[in-house]
């Protein structure tokens, strides 16, 4: 089965892997005296393999259980993106996938091959979402796999007061004017830039992007096609990349071996001048420093250009073989409602692609 060519919409990429600004370790779900309790209580266990924390769900669920006080609402959060992954992959290998589970567009073809999601494309919330949101989890015949109501971006977040301190009073508008910085930072014995291993491959990604995408948002398709090739394309931003960013030591090998935490750590704390996030990660930011004054821009190409990346955010889906079906149809009513939604963006911070937010806040 062809992949899929994503659209470059809001704001794109090919990559959804880094996905998340959430809290390392995984929450436990409910006992199994406690689902006997509810059990007691008439009420039915609704599942879901999230994507976002625990504490960060809480509001969701807590309407969810209000608005339905048929249901509870099992939250069993997995850790994106390697652990939840590998748990996603087991429970699938099992057919014991949860009632109703997290997604993006990097899986979507698995999903239609193997027929792990309902079709969503009936629903109402589906006229408020924009067509190339809808284009990223959608196969030939029309059906939508998922609910993916925001995307996300990424550049590169500084501390403003280390910048200053530093004598650095402009932002950097070319590849070669951030190196530079780099290197004025790095002789003051401060880390330039921290990064982690699951997003460590986004800053090259994001260089070629601003160099030569920018300039042909179709330019891949000829490599997808075989009509060119990778060296072709390549060559250029990586020898850039690696003469002036790894070579001279201003991105880490550390980061090969660091967490997201470990990272956001670093940078909260002053110890990298730079890391490079995605903006739901702000939450964390606030709450590891309260004080923290800091700002974004975009990762600059080796000829001045930018363009700002990301994608279409991860959308929640309902396997064909769901134990509760019907807890799972209803939780996706209540999660399109305008409520819903608000807590739902509010528990990610990404920005939300659907009308009834905005109207809803209003």
């Amino acid at each position: 089965m062809k992949k899929k060519a994503l659209s470059w919409i809001v704001v794109t990429s090919l990559l959804i892997s880094t996905l998340a600004g959430c809290k390392s370790g995984a929450a436990p779900s409910s006992t199994d005296q406690e689902k006997e309790s509810q059990a007691a209580e008439g009420k039915s266990i609704v599942t879901m393999l999230s994507w976002y924390s625990n504490d960060a769900m809480k509001a969701l669920e807590e309407g969810f259980e209000e608005a339905y006080p048929q249901y509870d609402l099992d939250v069993q959060y997995v850790p994106p993106i390697q652990q939840y992954t590998e748990k996603y992959s087991v429970l699938i290998a099992s057919n014991e996938l949860t009632d109703l589970f997290f997604n993006g567009v990097d899986n979507i073809d698995e999903i239609i091959e193997y027929n792990l999601a309902e079709d969503m494309s009936h629903l109402p919330i589906m006229e408020y979402i924009p067509e190339n949101c809808k284009a990223a989890v959608r196969d030939s015949e029309g059906h939508i796999y998922n609910v993916s109501v925001d995307a996300w971006a990424n550049g590169i977040t500084y501390n403003k007061d280390i910048f200053e301190s530093a004598g650095i009073k402009e932002l950097p508008k070319t590849w070669d004017e951030l190196t530079e910085i780099m290197g004025i930072l790095s002789e003051k014995g401060i880390t330039p830039i921290t990064m982690y291993a699951d997003n460590i491959f986004y800053l090259l990604w994001n260089l070629y992007a601003s160099t030569e995408i920018v300039k042909d948002f179709t330019r891949d398709d000829l490599i997808n096609q075989g009509k060119a090739t990778f060296s072709e394309h390549y060559t250029n931003v990586v020898t850039k990349w690696y003469d002036t960013l790894i070579k001279p030591g201003y991105l880490s090998q550390d980061a090969v071996g660091m967490t997201q935490d470990q990272s956001i750590d670093m940078f909260c704390n002053g110890e990298a001048a730079m890391i490079f996030e995605v903006p739901f990660s702000v939450k964390s930011f606030q709450e590891k420093n309260p004080s923290l004054n800091y700002d974004m821009f975009i990762l600059p190409g080796l000829e001045g250009n930018g363009i700002l990346q990301g994608c279409v955010g991860v959308g929640i889906s309902i396997p064909p073989y769901a134990k509760n079906k019907d807890g799972a149809w209803d939780f996706i009513d209540y999660f399109s409602t305008p409520k819903g939604l608000i807590e739902f963006q509010q528990a990610t911070g990404q920005q939300g692609t659907q009308k009834q937010v905005q109207k809803a806040k209003q």
